[in-house]
């Protein structure tokens, strides 16, 4: 279960898995270029959508970017 204790490490292991799957692009870029690449990522993205918790799916809305998404988380756990 993810919570305050635990998101910092949380955190590191998401921006190494996006980065190792080559999904980190979709975090340094405003807009995405919807090339055949890109819309494989935007289908497993979505598929991911599933694993995401109840408490966060209302958190953002639909077709907001990824980059949005963990500042939403971030600011939940680290409470800046």
């Amino acid at each position: 279960m993810l919570n305050e204790t635990n998101f910092k490490i949380w955190k590191e292991v998401v921006d190494i898995i996006i980065g190792c799957m080559d999904l980190d692009l979709t975090l340094r870029i405003k807009k995405l270029f919807l090339l055949q690449k890109t819309l494989k990522r935007l289908k497993l993205r979505n598929e991911n959508k599933r694993s995401i918790q109840e408490s966060f799916k209302g958190s953002i809305f639909k077709g907001q970017r990824t980059r949005k998404f963990l500042e939403v988380i971030e600011q939940f756990f680290c409470k800046k």
